[in-house]
């Protein structure tokens, strides 16, 4: 199945999904996507270990920032995927994953999905393996 087809019914059906610290948080979401396209979980041994915004800054903060975790468990993935799979972005001041289709960027939010076109790509991976 080719990667935006797996993108595309993943964003369908998780669209409406609430957001929820250490259960459905933006990095946790990205997660669900890779696993749904590969099998694989790359956040097993996170999920459910913390609960509000200053709890995953220390998770994160443990594990190197956003960008280390991301690294360190993407890397099975193919490296510099610019339009269809995950990706890691500078959006306004901040780092946020995301998932990429067709060169736009989603994120989890609150009141659902925000889709943005203005955004810098730090690193993206195919959410499919090698």
């Amino acid at each position: 199945m080719k990667a935006n087809t797996v993108i595309e019914k993943y964003l369908e059906t998780t669209r409406a999904d609430r957001f929820q610290w250490g259960v459905n948080d933006c990095a946790l979401w990205v997660a669900g996507l890779v696993h749904a396209a590969t099998g694989t979980d790359i956040a097993d041994d996170l999920r459910g270990t913390y609960s509000t915004w200053w709890e995953c800054r220390q998770v994160l903060f443990k594990h190197g920032g956003l960008e280390g975790l991301a690294h360190k468990r993407l890397n099975f993935l193919n490296k510099n995927e610019t339009k269809n799979g995950v990706g890691l972005v500078k959006f306004g001041s901040r780092t946020t994953a995301g998932i990429l289709l067709d060169g736009q960027f989603y994120m989890k939010r609150n009141r659902g999905l925000r889709m943005v076109s203005n955004f810098e790509l730090l690193q993206g991976w195919s959410c499919l393996k090698l």
